[in-house]
């Protein structure tokens, strides 16, 4: 599980396409309110984002990330983060596939333990 996670600007150059993870038949899930529709989520309503920092250790801080699916790209826009701060060696600005679960990481703990707590 995980997501194309962009930046508008990725969006408006439709440069995820070449993306080996994206797949135009994809369903994209917003990680905060867990649902699938446009719905916008304010990186307030994410529990938090666990951030990598350079001595290895996290930081994790909240009103970092927000969300919310584009359904007919099928990625999900975070446009709350700043693209300088995740350089990018493919070429673009704005992918960050790869901080899918660091943006979203306190959400989904807690949707991963809601889905336990209903099942027990």
């Amino acid at each position: 599980m995980s997501w194309n996670t962009t930046s508008p600007s990725e969006v408006e150059s439709q440069a995820f396409k070449n993306y080996g993870t994206w797949h135009p038949d994809a369903l994209t899930i917003n990680p905060i309110t867990w649902t699938t529709d446009e719905a916008f989520a304010s990186s307030r309503e994410n529990k938090a984002s666990g951030l990598l920092q350079p001595d290895g250790s996290y930081l994790f801080a909240e009103n970092y990330a927000d969300a919310v699916v584009d359904n007919t790209n099928k990625v999900l826009v975070c446009a709350s983060v700043n693209e300088d701060d995740y350089p990018q060696t493919l070429g673009t600005v704005g992918r960050y596939h790869q901080y899918d679960m660091a943006f979203y990481y306190e959400s989904i703990r807690q949707n991963i333990k809601d889905r336990i707590a209903a099942f027990q």
